[in-house]
């Protein structure tokens, strides 16, 4: 006919399109020395990004080694003949097909010797306490001998049991702060420092909280 019709418009919609895959994620490796070798551990993998299949570790520039999860986020190695080398461990998912970034350390070949524990470690009560608790500060001195650079200071304290490991800046002033202890009961302490090495031996402490008079 000769009527203007109305124009239709047909508006299609799609869904949006889905985030794009993120590689798996190692936030941090560390190396513990042995007599004639180091362990290297890894912590557990950030929440963002996908879960790893399995994690892949290479020495210097070599090629890379798969380890399956059986290995418990660890690997023991021993390099002959290489006074320095650099551990890198990464996050691979094969479900897929993601590679994450690497992760690297720095190892001291042994025969170095871990970090000694500290060469004194003391606790003395301190004022201020409320409700009956008393106040403590325990304090130690350095090491006498370090493997590696020191990354930072870790301690863990209780009674009855000990807490996990909490850290310390390496360049902390070696002291600790406890509020409220309970009287005429016994205390541990441990600390030790950290390299980017390895473990170093834990300077043990063991005290009766005494009331103060």
């Amino acid at each position: 006919n000769g009527g203007n019709g109305a124009a239709a418009t047909l508006m299609a919609t799609t869904d949006a399109a889905p985030p794009p895959r993120v590689a798996p994620v190692i936030p941090w490796v560390l190396g513990r020395v042995r007599s004639s070798g180091v362990d290297v551990l890894w912590d557990y993998e950030n929440t963002i990004g996908e879960p790893s299949t399995h994690a892949e570790y290479r020495i210097d520039s070599g090629r890379w080694t798969r380890l399956d999860a059986s290995t418990n986020r660890r690997v023991s190695l021993t390099v002959r003949n290489k006074s320095t080398y650099t551990v890198s461990v990464r996050g691979v998912n094969t479900t897929h097909n993601l590679t994450g970034n690497a992760v690297t350390i720095n190892v001291l070949n042994p025969a170095e010797t871990a970090s000694s524990a500290p060469a004194s470690i003391n606790a003395g009560p301190r004022a201020g306490g409320q409700g009956g608790g008393v106040n403590y500060r325990v304090a130690w001195s350095n090491v006498s001998s370090s493997a590696g650079t020191r990354t930072r200071w870790e301690y863990r304290h209780g009674s009855a049991s000990l807490s996990g490991w909490m850290s310390l800046s390496a360049s902390a002033n070696r002291i600790l702060d406890f509020a409220n202890l309970t009287p005429s009961t016994y205390y541990e302490v441990q600390v030790r420092e950290v390299t980017n090495v390895e473990f170093g031996a834990a300077a043990i402490l063991k005290f009766r909280v005494e009331p103060l008079t």
